[in-house]
């Protein structure tokens, strides 16, 4: 009867370890996204879009420019099949 749970434990919700909190700070300057990094975590994006809001860093997009430039036409002038 003397044992006291903290609050988030009852929600079942768990704080990132420090090296977690960590590592999400050096990929976020890398410029991963939040999907990116909850998978090298293996945590649930929204446990990476959590922390990032507790840490005060803005989510980010994926830096993929190669994905970017295969979305456009390799010749602007030439004509959709």
């Amino acid at each position: 009867m003397g044992d006291v749970l903290h609050p988030a434990a009852l929600k079942g919700q768990q704080r990132l370890a420090k090296a977690e909190n960590a590592a999400i700070r050096k990929w976020h300057k890398q410029g991963l996204s939040g999907r990116q990094m909850a998978i090298r975590l293996k945590k649930s994006p929204a446990t990476v879009q959590k922390a990032l809001r507790r840490l005060g860093l803005p989510a980010c997009q994926p830096n993929q420019p190669e994905r970017q430039q295969s979305l456009l036409p390799s010749d602007p002038d030439s004509e959709p099949d």
